[in-house]
């Protein structure tokens, strides 16, 4: 018997993808860009790479 359901944990991989991508919207979308805005477009774009790493890592396994 599994604890985690595989069809959740990527459910969840995909909103975090999405949720990172509204944000960077958000922060687009401001006219300002205060060293607060240049921090959180960098956390953001952070978010979204290890998102997205994080969602494709187990399809792009090294071969071995």
């Amino acid at each position: 018997m599994q604890l985690r359901d595989p069809r959740v944990q990527k459910t969840i991989q995909v909103m975090m993808l999405v949720v990172f991508g509204i944000w960077l919207g958000e922060l687009d979308a401001r006219a300002t860009f205060s060293t607060r805005h240049w921090v959180m477009l960098l956390v953001t774009l952070v978010g979204i790479a290890g998102s997205a790493y994080i969602l494709l890592h187990d399809v792009w396994k090294p071969k071995v």
